[in-house]
């Protein structure tokens, strides 16, 4: 569903075609979506996607999709937005796009735009309140199987007021970072990252795609648990461009305890409106004692004696991964709450 292909007839020699406004009004369900014809490597207009549209007032929920994506290119997003406004992408499984692709990859017109999506849209020219929650992400070869921001290095486009939240991440081999912000405005919070077995292991990166596209501004970053149990991988929860500005990281954990030069933050931003982080992981070797198996959500709950127990600051996250209400005071830090 493109928002071009309407801009086109919008523009047409023939005024019975004009119009159009974006796609509107749509609920997209419960497609299971589990053989996608593999195109030729050599030519990505073969390549085959679970979807590809850009709307307002979208709902898009209980999808399952899975590309099978190899090393090998031939497959493309598991779901891929042009633009969204006002939209939920939410309960959804959405696994192993291609190699160069994404599971969930949503950009926005090109700053500007005066089409459809662009100026004539609710977003006036951003993708503009998205909420991406409660989805099962599974990587393959790809780098970061959800990428939020311009779709390449060359165009600028700008995104604001989007969520993620409650979100399952497991990694393939190929990943390296489980979510990629390039917008401003942007929240990351209850997210559980499972980083076993991946290349690179990451959590969360926040940066400049390219020199004329501006800086993410104002992206918060909180209660997210994050694990990567292998020894070759130097685990990184949170990686901030140097131009990034107004990040708050607050109330994340991270265990990594077979590598020693794991880190929960690199860089700080912007120095001139730089990073606040509060009450984060700060030894990642040290045992948050799980109550396990990690090998699902509820395995990442605490036991009691963790140092994640009521070491979390105060933040407007109200309740937990499983919409548990968290505290009003002190509280645990990572996605589960006691």
């Amino acid at each position: 569903m493109s928002d071009q292909l309407l801009d086109v007839w919008n523009a047409d020699a023939s005024t019975s075609r004009h119009g159009h406004h974006v796609w509107d009004q749509l609920s997209i369900v419960d497609m299971d979506i589990t053989n996608m014809p593999t195109g030729t490597a050599a030519d990505p207009a073969t390549w085959n996607y679970g979807t590809f549209l850009s709307g307002e007032h979208v709902f898009y929920a209980g999808n399952s999709m899975d590309g099978k994506g190899t090393a090998v290119a031939g497959v493309s997003h598991n779901a891929r937005f042009t633009y969204l406004g006002k939209a939920v992408i939410s309960n959804n499984t959405l696994q192993r796009p291609g190699p160069t692709e994404h599971a969930i990859k949503i950009h926005a017109p090109a700053w500007g735009n005066i089409g459809v999506s662009g100026t004539n849209g609710i977003g006036g020219g951003y993708t503009r309140w998205v909420l991406i929650s409660d989805n099962k992400i599974v990587g393959a070869y790809g780098a970061g199987p959800v990428a939020i921001g311009p779709q390449d290095q060359y165009v600028d486009e700008r995104g604001r007021d989007i969520i993620l939240e409650r979100n399952l991440h497991v990694a393939g081999p190929g990943t390296q970072w489980a979510q990629v912000i390039w917008f401003s405005d942007v929240t990351s919070r209850n997210n559980i990252f499972d980083m076993t077995s991946s290349q690179y292991a990451g959590g969360i990166m926040v940066a400049q795609r390219a020199p004329q596209q501006p800086p993410p501004n104002r992206v918060g970053v909180y209660n997210n648990t994050m694990y990567s149990p292998d020894a070759t991988n130097s685990f990184i929860g949170v990686q901030l461009h140097p131009l990034v500005k107004n990040v708050v990281v607050r109330n994340n954990l991270a265990y990594s305890p077979k590598n020693s030069n794991s880190v929960m933050i690199d860089g700080i931003g912007d120095p001139a409106a730089a990073l606040n982080q509060q009450n984060n992981t700060t030894n990642l070797q040290a045992d948050p004692q799980f109550v396990g198996p990690v090998s699902t959500p509820s395995g990442f709950a605490v036991r009691a004696g963790s140092y994640a127990r009521g070491a979390g600051a105060f933040t407007k996250v109200f309740s937990d991964f499983f919409e548990t209400a968290r505290p009003s005071g002190a509280t645990d830090i990572g996605a589960l709450s006691k």
